[in-house]
């Protein structure tokens, strides 16, 4: 019987351009909850945005953020993992040799974003939904981010190729580079992954891999994938992402009351 499912937010719950949760989403989340089944939300997305889209079932979810940096469970932190200073500010500066990209940096309740024009700073904005403070230089910053985001109107995979030439070393030891989505390339570091937060999750609820399913749609889903004992991705996934999962829906609502039916029937 499954007992836990983690799923990604935006092109799995969110089809892509959408910011608002199918309302169908909180009343099966509800149910889930009554039968046993815990939910917990995994995503890049800051953790302040993440409360905002699951509203009225915030009490009873976990929630995997910024790609698993930063993890919480009944409100109390479990994973805090934050980007190494001098590695971010390479990173940055590297990034400015793409002038039409915007610049994000998610901390615990806000996101930093550099100064780079303000349609650049209203779309982070827009798609973000949580509080910005917008530096001039990022490199100046004070509180340590989770994680470095870049936002690309077109091309995310290029510059994504580009990035990984330029910190080759790094990426084969404590940094990975990774699409999330058509516009946003992911930095992540020191083996961050919603792979790794989904274990911690697992192990303190006592729920094997075997009670466990996942839900997503990018390379930034695929640990958490391959760690779940029932996996599926949207039928709009990121090419190739088929060979991660064990199903391939339509309807990631319809697929979660499936699993939550199976889990009745066994029952009883």
């Amino acid at each position: 019987m499954i007992k836990l499912i983690a799923s990604d937010l935006d092109g799995t719950m969110l089809p892509d351009g959408t910011q608002e949760l199918d309302p169908g989403y909180y009343t099966l989340i509800r149910e889930m909850h009554e039968a046993g089944i815990h939910f917990a939300v995994a995503s890049g997305r800051q953790y302040t945005a993440q409360l905002k889209l699951m509203g009225p079932v915030r009490d009873i979810v976990s929630f995997i953020a910024e790609n698993g940096a930063f993890c919480l469970q009944n409100g109390i932190p479990f994973v805090e993992k934050h980007f190494d200073r001098e590695l971010a500010e390479r990173i940055i500066l590297a990034t400015r040799r793409f002038p039409d990209c915007g610049l994000a940096a998610g901390c615990n309740g806000f996101t930093y974003v550099e100064d780079r024009g303000q349609h650049l700073t209203d779309i982070i904005d827009e798609v973000l939904n949580t509080p910005l403070v917008v530096l001039d230089d990022m490199t100046k910053y004070e509180e340590a981010p989770f994680k470095v985001a870049l936002w690309c109107p077109e091309d995310n995979a290029g510059h994504a190729a580009a990035l990984r030439e330029l910190f080759h070393k790094e990426c084969r030891s404590v940094l990975k580079i990774i699409t999330s989505g058509d516009h946003w390339i992911d930095f992540m570091y020191g083996g961050v992954n919603k792979g790794d937060a989904l274990r911690v999750l697992m192990n303190r609820m006592g729920v094997s891999r075997e009670e466990t399913a996942a839900f997503g749609d990018q390379y930034n889903d695929v640990e958490m994938l391959k760690l779940a004992g029932t996996s599926f991705v949207v039928s709009t996934c990121a090419p190739g992402m088929e060979k991660y999962a064990d199903h391939v829906t339509d309807n990631v609502l319809e697929s979660m009351r499936q699993l939550l039916d199976e889990n009745r029937r066994s029952a009883g």
